[in-house]
């Protein structure tokens, strides 16, 4: 053996090559679970279908079924997931070959043709949720909105669909720093409801003062005018007495 000119791989050799294939084979695996497969159920991705703004993709029926039961608040990844609002609604741009070829991807970029998947980064614009490669917003660089909608954007707006690593932790801190804000917003909000509360309990209250003083002077008013009223036709009543018995003396007199 040997005598062909080939060589033999040892047996360290060997458990090399195989421990490299299965790397590679699980690194292919990791990156279409990624691309194509929901994050939470790990089903295959359909319409309708969402980004979160750490650019993981998911089936939008799952993320709500999630967000039902109270698991995401356990999750140690997606806990920022705490309403619908946390997610935003993908369009993806369909592949015409995938439906001959199921081999490629089922969506591309309409500007590059680039199909979607870890081979080109891609981004996903908020406002009107498309999905094109970076290539093109480097084409367009100028361009502050849609290539396909028209629909503006401004930098905010766009999520790197399934980061690498650095670009992750990069996001982990805007996404940080936007919970922190919509938190501080919130307390803002309520001071600022609390505070209109109490004025308007305080409105209510002097309203309430100014018309009970206003009845009570009304009751006091309305029982002086029949006080008066009463003593006027006493004091008529008793001159009339008086000045008839005037009269009826002095007739007798006479």
């Amino acid at each position: 053996m040997g005598c062909d000119g080939g060589t033999i791989p040892t047996r360290d050799e060997v458990v090399k090559m195989k421990k490299k294939d299965t790397q590679i084979f699980d690194k292919e695996q990791l990156e279409y679970a990624k691309w194509f497969l929901c994050k939470l159920a790990q089903n295959v991705l359909c319409e309708p279908i969402v980004i979160d703004d750490l650019g993981n993709l998911f089936n939008k029926d799952k993320v709500i079924e999630a967000l039902l039961d109270g698991s995401l608040q356990s999750s140690k990844n997606l806990s920022h997931i705490r309403s619908l609002k946390s997610i935003y609604d993908v369009h993806f741009t369909p592949n015409p070959a995938y439906e001959k070829d199921k081999t490629v991807s089922p969506w591309l970029c309409p500007i590059t043709k680039l199909e979607v998947g870890s081979h080109h980064k891609f981004k996903f614009i908020k406002t009107c949720g498309h999905v094109l490669s970076d290539k093109s917003f480097k084409e367009l660089d100028s361009a502050k909105s849609c290539f396909i909608c028209s629909k503006e954007f401004s930098e905010g707006d766009i999520i790197i669909v399934n980061p690498n690593n650095e670009e992750l932790e990069q996001m982990k801190i805007l996404l940080k720093e936007k919970l922190e804000n919509s938190k501080s917003k919130k307390k803002k909000s309520s001071k600022k409801r609390n505070l209109e509360s109490a004025n308007d309990s305080s409105l209510v209250s002097e309203s309430s003062f100014t018309t009970n003083t206003l009845k009570q002077a009304n009751e006091e008013l309305n029982k002086k005018m029949k006080s008066e009223a009463f003593s006027s036709i006493f004091n008529k009543s008793t001159t009339t007495t008086t000045t008839t018995t005037t009269t009826t003396t002095a007739t007798k007199t006479k």
